[in-house]
């Protein structure tokens, strides 16, 4: 019987719970309320940093909460360890949400969409956190929690609550 320190039976336990990694993912709205981008965020090797995956999510209006909370749900699950590689020689430009964006500029799509940043609490990600500020930078953030489990359209719904505190600048 494994020990409760054995190497191989934490690596099952961290099989069996959401692959033992926080989940991640970026929801940019844009302050007009036109467009949102889903984007999915990677770990760059065992403990690395967050990168953004390749191939964000560009929803059109209208994109009510469950629609926004369903993209999201299907985004953090698929968070992953990928195999580190130097981002050295990327570009600012080369950034995914950037791109899919469609802005003239990476300084007109920072002062244009708000950065909402969705996350489990823990590796068991049975809570994840909502965390958004009105720019690049700010001091002020506006945070809200839900269960994983809630359904698609209260994360949505908190997502969006998150978005127009920041837009705002209320509660």
């Amino acid at each position: 019987m494994p020990r409760i320190f054995d190497n191989d039976f934490v690596t099952v336990l961290r099989r069996k719970w959401n692959k033992g990694i926080k989940h991640h993912a970026h929801v940019y709205i844009s302050r007009t309320d036109e467009t949102a981008i889903v984007v999915t965020l990677h770990f760059n090797g065992e403990g690395g940093l967050l990168f953004e995956d390749s191939s964000p999510v560009v929803l059109s209006p209208p994109f009510d909460a469950p629609v926004l909370g369903r993209k999201v749900s299907a985004a953090l699950s698929r968070t992953q360890v990928r195999p580190a590689v130097s981002f050295a020689k990327d570009k600012l430009t080369d950034w995914p949400a950037f791109k899919a964006s469609k802005a003239k500029s990476v300084r007109h799509f920072e002062q244009e969409y708000i950065c909402i940043l969705v996350a489990g609490a823990n590796e068991a990600n049975l809570v994840y956190i909502i965390d958004g500020s009105p720019e690049k930078d700010a001091e002020l953030h506006v945070v809200a929690n839900v269960s994983s489990g809630a359904p698609s359209t209260e994360l949505g719904d908190l997502i969006r609550r998150v978005y127009s505190a920041c837009r705002d600048r209320r509660v």
